[in-house]
């Protein structure tokens, strides 16, 4: 895969209590621009012990949102392999994705 180059990762079924990590290979950087989901979802850095300090929050940061509505919510993240985010499915089966374009090799 090049730089500029479009991952699309859409319609996972996530269980309740389930993630979904959005996490590029090693080496690589991707700018998140979309997360999609059918209902609330958490979105979080890849640290579930709530440790990040110094990662994409810059502190330990969780949000619940339910874009069921809206079906896709822009958003602009860099992530690499070390430094990641992960959606959480708050409850039942849902479909959730996001896209990305990949920035660094």
């Amino acid at each position: 895969m090049a730089i500029n180059d479009t991952i699309t990762s859409y319609g996972n079924q996530v269980t309740a209590g389930g993630f979904l990590a959005m996490q590029p290979a090693s080496g690589d950087e991707w700018l998140i621009t979309a997360i999609i989901c059918e209902g609330v979802t958490r979105v979080m850095p890849d640290d579930d012990a709530g440790l990040n300090q110094a990662g994409l929050w810059g502190a330990e940061t969780t949000f619940d949102t339910d874009m069921s509505a809206a079906a896709m919510h822009p958003l602009k993240l860099i992530v690499t392999n070390g430094d990641y985010v992960r959606m959480q499915n708050v409850s039942g089966t849902l479909n959730i994705g996001y896209s990305a374009i990949k920035t660094k090799d």
